[in-house]
């Protein structure tokens, strides 16, 4: 084999026709060159999966289309689909891609929710609140190792960005049986304070402090 070229995959799917198993024994190079849309092997993301038996395995949903038998999703597609359900709030879309005790953050709230049914109720009010017109804006989508990714985005009314809405989102995901899931969400959003250099001047103080007071600053 050489340099650049896909290894052997041994590719079937299970008898619920939903999901799809990839297999190869060698780290994936470049996408196979067929018909089908191979929308994570085209990103190049089938490596960073776990390895079982000296094998990447990889066992994900795939959505059916007019162009191809089945398209593989790839963490980006399931952060899409996430922001495109909260749009349409499509709590039940929501509710498909998170794990059962998923756990939510958001870091302008005190304290964490834990489970599927909190974490929904968090969103049932943030749909809520956008009213009829605003909607998410993605403008990245960042895949991780270990089945993570980070989206930035910002919030929009008609189209138009609204001021004070940029915000970050970090996702967790887990493999359970058949399907790709969310399990754990970050949310950070701008802050609407800028107080620039200021924070710079206060960090410096601070650190002089502990420097000068070390014990002090250990003191539990």
């Amino acid at each position: 084999m050489h340099y650049g070229q896909l290894p052997p995959l041994s590719i079937c799917t299970n008898e619920s026709k939903r999901a799809i198993i990839i297999e190869s024994r060698y780290q994936l190079i470049q996408p196979p060159r067929h018909d089908v849309s191979w929308s994570c092997l085209i990103k190049g993301k089938i490596s960073r999966y776990p390895i079982i038996n000296g094998k990447f395995k990889l066992i994900v949903p795939f959505a059916q289309s007019s162009d191809s038998a089945f398209q593989i999703l790839s963490l980006s597609d399931i952060i899409q689909q996430f922001y495109a359900c909260i749009n349409k709030k499509d709590m039940h879309g929501i509710g498909e891609l998170i794990s059962d005790d998923c756990r939510l953050e958001d870091y302008s709230f005190p304290g964490t929710l834990q489970g599927k049914k909190d974490t929904l109720s968090f969103f049932h009010h943030l749909t809520e609140s956008m009213g009829e017109n605003v909607r998410f804006r993605i403008g990245h989508v960042y895949e991780g190792y270990e089945l993570v990714a980070c989206a930035d985005w910002h919030l929009e009314w008609k189209q138009d960005p609204i001021p004070f809405t940029r915000g970050c989102s970090l996702f967790g995901c887990s493999q359970e049986g058949e399907r790709l899931l969310i399990k754990e969400i970050r949310i950070i959003i701008e802050s609407p304070i800028k107080p620039g250099k200021i924070v710079l001047a206060m960090l410096k103080i601070l650190t002089s402090v502990f420097d000068d007071f070390p014990r002090t600053a250990e003191c539990k």
